[in-house]
C-alpha cells in the first residue's frame, strides 16, 4: 500500500528535515589537507561548561601547565564522538608529562553523557559543553581531524589534530619535550 506523502503535514516534514541535515554537520574532508592552523587561540571556557569527574580519586586540569592538548567531541555526531574514544589509550602517552594538561569536552548534557560513558569508559575529567559555548566561541567545526589541539601556555595553538598516529605523536612529543 503506497502512502500519499500530500497528507503529511508540511510543517512535520519540515522540522524533520531540518533536524536530521542539523543535527550533525560532519563532512569528510579526506582528500583536503590543511597545512596551516586556522584557529589560532582557544578559550577554556572554565566558566561556561560543567566539569564530570568519572570517580572521585580524579581531580581537574591544571590551566597554568606550559602545554595543554585539548580534543572536542559531540556526543550527538556519532563521528564526531566516536573520534575521541581512542584517548581512553592514548592518555598514557602524555599522563606521565608534568608540564602537560589534558582537557576534554564534550558537547552533552550531564544525564546523557553518563549514560554514554557507560560504553566508552572514560576514566579522566571531562568538561561538557552543556550549551555549546564552547564550540561557538571557539568556532569549532565538525571535523573530527580538526577538533584537537596542542596549546601552549598562553592556549596559543601549536598543534591541531589528534596524536594517534605515530608521525602526529612524535611531532607532540617533540614540541613538549624542547
Amino acid at each position: 500500500m503506497k502512502r500519499d506523502l500530500s497528507s503529511f503535514p508540511v510543517p512535520l516534514l519540515l522540522i524533520a528535515i531540518s533536524i536530521l541535515l542539523g543535527s550533525c554537520q560532519y563532512e569528510s574532508r579526506k582528500d583536503k589537507v590543511r597545512t596551516e592552523i586556522r584557529i589560532k587561540t582557544i578559550d577554556l571556557m572554565q566558566h561556561a561548561v560543567v566539569p564530570y569527574l568519572p570517580n572521585a580519586d580524579l581531580t581537574l586540569p591544571k590551566t597554568e601547565n606550559s602545554f595543554k592538548i585539548v580534543t572536542y567531541g559531540d556526543l550527538y555526531c556519532h563521528p564526531c564522538w566516536k573520534s575521541i574514544w581512542p584517548w581512553r589509550s592514548h592518555i598514557l602517552s602524555f599522563d606521565t608529562l608534568d608540564n602537560v594538561s589534558f582537557f576534554c569536552y564534550v558537547g552533552a548534557t550531564k544525564e546523557d553523557f553518563k549514560l554514554a560513558n557507560i560504553e566508552v569508559g572514560f576514566e579522566f575529567p571531562v568538561f561538557l559543553d552543556t550549551r555549546d559555548r564552547f564550540r561557538i566561541v571557539n568556532e569549532l567545526g565538525n571535523e573530527p581531524q580538526e577538533l584537537t589541539f596542542l596549546l601552549d601556555n598562553q592556549n596559543r595553538v601549536l598543534l591541531t589534530g589528534p596524536p594517534f598516529t605515530a608521525e602526529m605523536k612524535k611531532k607532540y612529543l617533540d614540541i613538549i619535550q624542547n
